[in-house]
């Protein structure tokens, strides 16, 4: 069963951002099965009171696969 990470950020410093996301897309493309949905740089929200900034929604084959990936020595700095 596939497994989904959510993701709400907050960019505060463009330039470390844009290095984070190219050495963390790069990560993401090696998983087998990775797929990234969405990037939505201005969601809207239909119902409450949730303001994301940015939203990321990554897909993963399993949910074993999703932490293997985050807890991973790679990914980790």
């Amino acid at each position: 069963m596939s497994a989904y990470v959510i993701v709400d950020i907050k960019v505060e410093e463009e330039a470390v951002f844009k290095q984070y996301a190219e050495l963390a897309d790069a990560l993401l493309q090696e998983v087998p099965g990775f797929r990234n949905l969405t990037l939505d740089p201005q969601p809207e929200t239909l119902e409450g009171t949730w303001k994301p900034s940015i939203v990321v929604v990554h897909e993963f084959p399993t949910y074993e696969a999703a932490k293997q990936f985050y807890y991973s020595d790679d990914y980790g700095p």
